[in-house]
């Protein structure tokens, strides 16, 4: 299949999420499963040091049966489609750590350094329920900036791309990415 023929899929496709059923994900999923295991194994990394028991592509896997599960999912393109399925990924690897060190965790709130890239350095398991905890709070805060976090932090993408996908300017996000940073250091060092 030739390059844009596949966009071309990919778009129609993802047009037709909301009324989608099985059959469309089964398409899906194959044409965007190299980026999506790309993005699998970017969120898996920071927590290559404490075994979780999932490889890149059981996340995408997960994913897959998640989304499955959302009715009526609305996406603009394919990077808003890998956006939310990135968040997905980032869900299932909380809710892996969190059963994975539910008898570890105390009412101890552990403080994290806050780095450029919002990595702390300690624990990742721990690490990463405390900082979704943290980015629940700054969503009660304001939505976007938590937006921006999680698709910058945990999706790696580009401000642009997040521009993008947000409809705003490159500008506007960078300019909400430091807020956010700030706001979450602020929280983090507490």
């Amino acid at each position: 299949m030739a390059l844009d023929e596949e966009h071309a899929k990919i778009s129609h496709l993802i047009d037709n999420l909301p009324d989608s059923s099985q059959k469309t994900y089964n398409e899906l999923f194959p044409l965007l499963y190299e980026e999506l295991k790309k993005r699998a194994y970017s969120q898996l990394k920071p927590e290559r040091n404490i075994h979780l028991g999932i490889t890149n592509t059981d996340l995408v896997h997960e994913v897959y049966l998640k989304m499955l599960k959302q009715k009526g999912l609305k996406c603009q393109n394919c990077n808003h489609f890998l956006a939310i399925a990135s968040n997905c990924m980032r869900q299932i690897l909380i809710d892996y750590a969190r059963k994975q060190h539910a008898d570890k965790r105390g009412g101890n709130n552990m403080r994290v350094p806050f780095h450029e890239e919002l990595i702390p350095t300690e624990e990742p398991q721990k690490r990463s329920a405390f900082i979704d905890k943290k980015i629940d709070e700054l969503e009660k805060y304001d939505n976007r900036l938590s937006e921006v976090v999680i698709m910058r932090f945990f999706n790696n993408m580009t401000m642009q791309s997040i521009a993008n996908v947000l409809k705003l300017s490159e500008r506007t996000v960078k300019r909400d990415w430091k807020r956010a940073k700030n706001w979450l250091y602020n929280k983090l060092s507490n």
